[in-house]
């Protein structure tokens, strides 16, 4: 009998530390995942790697119980989940005040954190105009007359960085496949084309943990904002579908995958089918144009802090970081001038060979960017008047000898700040990059991408990808492209 008593305690005992070694890896990784963004390896680039089985629990950890019995081939609780979402959700406003609602937003000119963009609000006028115009016209195609790209599920090819890819290639896939007055190519297959998205899945998680939170629990408003902002259809459940023409399902990691890898259609008299242009400059500009208004539409509507995803998270803060490092800025609403490094290593030789591509291309050097030595950096803020002011520095702590380097030199190291772990996130980086007075990146980072692409679209300059020593001199560095040329495929490949 005591020997059973004995076995009894020691199983209990057991059971107790195995429950809290449970709870403090919970908390550790909950913890991580808040203030760990300065740790990008969450996020990687484009290479051949699959996202492991734990990635992909973690991202379904966030999705309410009916998603998880949920995989590529079973869509069937789409309208369970739909209904679960709905019992916080009160009567949304009308679409035609929705519309109301998008045209006040532009009214102003475009605010970040109390900051003003530097765009031209006339220029973010008038493109929000023209495409606004378009989208009702697409949207009033009979739906039988109509095919739709539906974006689905939650296994993609990639993280955050690469997911922007995907989601911004599938508008501009539609868009491409769809006639209209200043692109009559009769060899599309569709002559009208939307993007769905099913409720729930990755494009909806991806953009909802930076952008369009749902206000006072209003779903349904949130739902008509977004479709009218992206031009897009959000579908509840598959039965929705049967009304259209037909459905190309970007659902998985291969589908996605092509999304990344697409190559914008642009049809010049004289050009090959598929190219962007002979010149480079016509129909590249068309491409620019298309990207940098979804990129304002994205920074328009940016999270506050204030409401919650679809599946009644509250959302965070944007703001944070530019607030906690210099909340006086908010107040003057002026900027403060200050630099910041995107430091990438990229996993080690994935990321040496994926640079080298792009300087093959670009004619960059073809280590600089990832080694961000201080005479490459120093060379920037003398350029820039920025020595003597505060440098941002942003990592995946795979290499720590480039900060040590970095804060060992008497011009730089005094000025570098570390973001707190308690305001660090990575939307919260991201928003102190984009709106930095001085941008130093990888231009074979994704995220670096992300982030110089929102900067030309927003029209901060200074952004620094492209950078190679002049007649091979150590520490005297120029430009070889112009920030804008990271959306242009001759140089980034499929990352453009």
């Amino acid at each position: 009998m005591k020997l059973v008593k004995s076995n009894k305690q020691s199983s209990s005992t057991l059971a107790i530390c195995l429950l809290a070694c449970f709870v403090v890896l919970t908390i550790w990784s909950s913890n991580k995942q808040i203030n760990g963004a300065l740790d990008y390896h969450e996020y990687d680039e484009y290479n051949e790697e699959v996202v492991s089985q734990d990635v992909i629990n973690r991202r379904l950890q966030v999705y309410p119980k009916s998603y998880h019995k949920w995989n590529d081939n079973d869509a069937s609780d789409f309208s369970s989940n739909h209904n679960n979402v709905r019992r916080h959700a009160s009567l949304g406003r009308p679409g035609r005040e929705s519309r109301e609602l998008l045209k006040e937003k532009h009214s102003m000119p475009l605010q970040i954190c109390s900051r003003a963009a530097p765009i031209s609000h006339e220029y973010d006028l008038e493109f929000f105009t023209k495409y606004a115009n378009k989208c009702q016209s697409l949207m009033e195609t009979p739906k039988e007359e109509t095919s739709v790209l539906l974006l689905d599920g939650l296994h993609v090819f990639g993280r955050a960085g690469n997911n922007f890819i995907e989601f911004f290639h599938a508008l501009q896939y539609a868009q491409d496949h769809t006639k209209s007055n200043d692109n009559v190519n009769s060899r599309f297959v569709n002559d009208t084309m939307i993007v769905g998205i099913m409720s729930g899945s990755w494009a909806i998680q991806l953009i909802q943990e930076f952008s369009f939170a749902i206000q006072d629990d209003n779903l349904l408003s949130f739902k008509e904002m977004f479709e009218l902002a992206f031009c897009v259809k959000i579908f509840d459940n598959e039965s929705e579908l049967k009304e259209y023409k037909q459905v190309k399902r970007v659902d998985n990691r291969d589908t996605t995958r092509d999304m990344f890898l697409y190559a914008p259609l642009r049809i010049e008299e004289g050009d090959e089918p598929g190219s962007i242009s002979k010149t480079g400059v016509k129909l590249q500009s068309e491409y620019v144009e298309y990207q940098t208004h979804l990129l304002r539409t994205f920074w328009r509507s940016y999270n506050t802090g204030v409401g919650v995803d679809m599946h009644h998270n509250q959302v965070q803060d944007m703001c944070s970081v530019v607030d906690r490092m210099y909340p006086q800025d908010r107040k003057r609403n002026k900027g403060i001038k200050y630099t910041v490094i995107h430091s990438r290593s990229l996993e080690g030789d994935p990321g040496k060979h994926l640079l080298k591509r792009i300087a093959a291309g670009s004619g960059c050097d073809d280590r600089a960017a990832l080694d961000m030595e201080p005479s490459y950096i120093k060379s920037i803020l003398k350029e820039t008047d920025m020595l003597g002011h505060p440098v941002l520095f942003i990592t995946d702590h795979q290499r720590p000898e480039i900060l040590r380097k970095l804060r060992d030199d008497p011009d730089i190291g005094p000025n570098i700040r570390l973001i707190p772990d308690e305001v660090s996130w990575v939307g919260g980086d991201i928003t102190a990059a984009v709106m930095s007075s001085v941008f130093i990146g990888n231009p074979a980072s994704t995220l670096s991408g992300f982030i110089a692409k929102s900067r030309v679209a927003l029209g901060y300059t200074d952004t620094y990808l492209f950078r190679k020593r002049k007649d091979n001199r150590l520490d005297d560095w120029k430009d070889v492209r112009t920030p804008v040329e990271i959306f242009d495929r001759r140089y980034m490949g499929s990352m453009n």
